[in-house]
């Protein structure tokens, strides 16, 4: 390993010291060996793996706090449904209507145009629904059935996804073993185990892992390619 490499994985090291105790920091490493990262690579996936928790935690802050029973919640519940549905709606639009749009747009107001609004309207059905805890890419049912995309836990999802993706990305893998909607085995179930022990993680990762959706989230990650190195 050349200097340069040594400099910045000692650098790395050292802001994971900075964010994690050390209770942490073995549950982290723990995970780094179950996915097998390459040690070279194992404090740098560890410091990813504390900047994805920080990312995803404040989503779920944002999601378990509010209190279900509240008449808010439920607005911006219907909010999120409306603004999901005009955003499908603008996307499916053809070209010329699209232009007509526009037009009518600078007609109200000289500032924006097609795309402004429609940069917009994606926002803001992504705030919203960040807010309410739902997959912000699927997309509005028609008039039966459940929504395209839609999970019943989306926060969980997205952690498990997103640290597969990244276990993925460090040149890892897990495993992960299914049966009659059952987890078996796997290190990605021991991984979540670790997972959970972190405060507040225990109402994320639910002790019972549900089969159907990891095994979901393993198709969904072999279908995806890795990032080049």
């Amino acid at each position: 390993m050349k200097t340069s490499e040594i400099n910045d994985e000692l650098g790395i090291a050292a802001q994971l010291d900075e964010v994690v105790d050390r209770k942490t920091a073995d549950d982290l490493a723990a995970i780094a060996e179950l996915a097998r990262i390459p040690r070279y690579r194992r404090d740098e996936f560890c410091l990813a793996v504390v900047n994805l928790i920080l990312v995803l935690w404040e989503d779920w802050v944002l999601y378990r706090y509010q209190s279900p029973h509240s008449n808010q919640i439920r607005r911006l519940q219907e909010a999120e449904l409306a603004v999901r549905a005009a955003r499908d709606a603008v996307r499916a639009l053809g070209a010329p209507m699209r232009g007509l749009v526009a037009c009518t747009i600078r007609s109200l107001d000289a500032d924006m145009d097609e795309h402004d609004f429609a940069r917009v309207i994606a926002i803001t059905a992504a705030a919203l629904a960040r807010m309410v805890g739902v997959n912000p890419e699927r997309h509005t049912a028609g008039r039966r059935g459940r929504p395209k995309g839609g999970v019943a836990s989306w926060p969980f999802y997205k952690l498990v996804l997103s640290l597969w993706q990244l276990v993925n990305d460090f040149e890892g893998h897990f495993t992960l073993t299914t049966k009659d909607g059952v987890v078996k085995s796997g290190t990605l179930a021991t991984a979540l185990g670790l997972l959970r022990r972190q405060p507040g993680f225990d109402d994320l990762i639910p002790a019972r892992l549900p089969a159907k959706v990891l095994e979901t989230i393993k198709r969904n990650v072999l279908s995806t390619p890795p990032k080049p190195l």
